[in-house]
């Protein structure tokens, strides 16, 4: 899973909430919610003043997303990705995930 479906799917089973991890990154809510669409990359210092605010255990379930290293989730849920035909693997994120609260 690419880092922009990862960070999308952190805020949604955590419940984040797009303008505390602005208020507390310093990274503007709007930038966040085009990152997670798709619509604007976020830059490299961005991205990471939003990754310091997530917990620890935020932390870990992102990289476990990325790497789909399901030990490294410990109990917290890895979606299955699925291989359709001869496409490249697919996530099922519901198109939402990304939507302010």
């Amino acid at each position: 899973m690419d880092f922009r479906e990862a960070m999308r799917r952190v805020i949604f089973e955590f419940r984040l909430v797009q303008k505390e991890l602005g208020r507390l990154s310093g990274v503007h809510p709007n930038n966040i919610s085009a990152f997670c669409r798709g619509g604007r990359s976020l830059s490299l210092e961005n991205f990471q003043a939003v990754f310091r605010v997530l917990s620890r255990e935020q932390q870990r379930y992102f990289f476990a997303l990325v790497t789909g290293d399901v030990e490294l989730a410990g109990d917290l849920p890895v979606p299955v990705i699925r291989q359709v035909g001869n496409q490249d693997p697919k996530v099922n994120v519901e198109e939402d995930l990304c939507e302010s609260r």
